[in-house]
């Protein structure tokens, strides 16, 4: 047999696990190279918004359509987008302003009424954050049930937190507490009574407590209105330890108190 003959015998006779495939080529090298390379996209984003950060005011956002250059790294960059966003929740950027909305939820309460007739915040950075969040990984729970009641409680952005509650509503389905809370901002924040109701029909009929279908018939009351945000508002703050609750939500708080403080007494008083 000629020298020609035996190479070729040996390679046909070479065992199959000898010779790299390209399914192999590609999870022994082009697979790590990817990883890599989104990785230091990640750590290049996280460096700049953290250098950003040290002035407390931001104004970086993620670049567009960041989900499709993720490289399968979408739930990592969300979650790094999440840890950037808490830093400097409250605030809002170029967005903020005030924003003319003279329908009191309590009228009759100057105090309340003044408070409740302008939002401070639309659509501003905190949402973006949010939202951005959310396209990278829409089943984000967090985002839905501290992150857009947190825009609605402590930033003021009405706009911004109905559009979260809405995404999270869609994407997931059968959480009962993102329509409850969706309920307390469509009665208390944008006035949409008929949505809110809904909204809290549909918490029920996902698993919440009963009683919101009691609270559900009574938006039209000051004192129905007034039982939803507090209920709403201390579930908020039990996500925080107590030196650390948002001051705007243990305000909110007290305001709505009063307005159930003063229903009672009126309602002591008739009888």
């Amino acid at each position: 047999m000629s020298k020609t003959d035996q190479s070729v015998a040996s390679l046909v006779n070479r065992p199959q696990n000898s010779v790299m495939r390209f399914p192999q080529f590609l999870d022994r090298f082009v697979s790590p190279v990817i990883a890599l390379v989104a990785f230091c996209l990640v750590q290049l984003f996280g460096h700049l918004i953290a250098v950003e950060s040290k002035d407390r005011t931001p104004t970086m956002l993620p670049p567009e359509n960041i989900e499709r250059f993720t490289f399968g790294y979408r739930d990592s960059i969300a979650d790094s987008l999440w840890i950037r966003t808490i830093q400097d929740f409250e605030y809002c950027g170029s967005q903020s302003k005030d924003l003319g909305d003279s329908t009191p939820v309590f009228p009759g309460i100057p105090e309340l009424e003044k408070q409740m007739a302008k939002a401070k915040c639309e659509k501003g950075w905190a949402f973006h954050m949010l939202n951005e969040i959310t396209d990278l990984s829409p089943k984000f729970e967090v985002i839905y049930t501290m992150g857009a009641p947190g825009l609605s409680i402590v930033v003021d952005d009405r706009a911004g937190a109905e559009i979260l509650f809405d995404k999270g509503i869609a994407a997931l389905p059968k959480n009962w507490m993102i329509p409850y809370m969706a309920g307390y901002h469509a009665m208390y924040e944008t006035r949409k009574f008929e949505k809110a109701g809904d909204l809290l029909k549909r918490a029920g009929d996902l698993g919440a407590p009963e009683w919101v279908y009691f609270l559900a018939t009574r938006f039209y009351s000051r004192a129905g209105r007034a039982e939803l945000g507090r209920a709403v508002l201390l579930e908020y703050i039990k996500n925080f330890p107590p030196d650390e609750v948002p001051p705007r939500a243990l305000d909110r708080l007290r305001e709505v108190e009063a307005v159930l403080a003063e229903e009672k007494a009126k309602a002591k008083s008739a009888n």
